[in-house]
Parts: C-alpha cells; structure tokens; sequence
C-alpha cells in the first residue's frame, strides 16, 4: 500500500513511537462539536470535513484525535476488541490498529499500520473511532457504539 503524506518517524529512545510527530493538523465539525485532528499521514484525514481556516481561529476544540500512521507495523485487520479500565478504553483492531481514548482528557490516540489503506481505514477503522468518541461524548451508550465488527468488552 502506497503511504500517502506520510511522515517517516525513527529514534532509538522512543521504541513506543510516543513522541512521533504530527504535523498534519485539522478542526472538524462531528456530532455538532469541534474536534482538533493532528497527523502524520495525510490519507487518515480523508473522511472528515474541513472547516473554514478563517472561522477556526476562536474555535476550541471539545476532542483531540492523534492518529499516527506506523509504517512499520504489518499485518491485517481483525475483530475489535474494546477494554475498558476506569477512564481508560482501549481499542485493538488486530495488529495494525491499537487506539486508546481518556475520557476524562477527551484525548483519543491511534496507532495505524502501514498496510491499512484509505478503504479499510473508512469502513473498519474509522467507525471504531468514531464509536469511542460518541461514547466519551456521552452520546451513545456503551452498548449501543457502532461497532462494524463483534466487541468484547471487560471492565477492570
């Protein structure tokens, strides 16, 4: 799979791709609140719409997405699996998509592998977000988060 505009990221005291750079950055209108989208490839932020540069100057954001694209992860899409551990839910798409949200920060981190492309990312990956969010959003119940696979939940 071609990398769109993708930011290559490699130091040897960062194994965890913690500090990778996002230099990609939108606000975008969902569920009629603002959400700061930062990343490092260009090809995640096919799905949203972009809101005027000249009206986003007094916004502040409700939501920050981070959605890193690790180009050295390979592997496939799988079941999601959704854990939640106090304000902690962690989501694990298979191998190549890992996202964590804090729900007290209203912060969501995502980790997407090189081998997803622009498709799967809008039918499996994005969904998924999208479900986290309107979670921590308190719009939709935890049971009801629309999940394009089968979850599994555990509360720890």
């Amino acid at each position: 799979m071609p990398l769109y505009d993708h930011t290559p990221y490699s130091h040897p005291l960062d194994v965890l791709r913690r500090f990778m750079p996002s230099p990609l950055k939108t606000l975008i209108k969902f569920e009629k609140e603002i959400i700061l989208v930062e990343t490092n490839d260009s090809s995640l932020l096919l799905p949203f719409g972009y809101l005027d540069s000249q009206t986003t100057s007094a916004i502040s954001p409700a939501f920050h997405w981070k959605l890193l694209r690790d180009a050295d992860v390979r592997g496939k899409l799988a079941r999601a699996t959704i854990l939640m551990a106090g304000s902690l839910l962690v989501a694990n798409i298979g191998p190549v998509c890992l996202a964590g949200m804090d729900l007290e920060r209203q912060e969501l981190l995502a980790f997407i592998g090189g081998e997803v492309d622009p498709q799967d990312y809008q039918i499996y990956v994005f969904p998924v977000l999208s479900g986290l969010t309107q979670f921590a959003m308190g719009k939709k119940p935890a049971i009801g988060i629309p999940f394009p696979n089968e979850v599994v939940g555990a509360n720890a």
